[in-house]
């Protein structure tokens, strides 16, 4: 719920630093780098899953 004004807000900023000219090339690079962060957040995400147990005792043994 806290994140549903983050894209609206974020392309009215931009509508603010940018003039007209240099808008819409901006605007596309913030609309392209959403689904490359989910092509880079997908696999740290998962190797950062995949260290249970690592540096620590393994998670679900009761330990905080």
């Amino acid at each position: 719920m806290a994140e549903a004004g983050f894209f609206p807000g974020i392309i009215f900023l931009l509508t603010l630093w940018f003039p007209a000219a240099y808008r819409g090339r901006v605007v596309g690079y913030f609309m392209a780098a959403i689904p490359l962060s989910t092509v880079i957040g997908g696999p740290v995400s998962g190797a950062l899953l995949s260290m249970d147990g690592m540096g620590g005792p393994p998670a679900g043994n009761g330990s905080i």
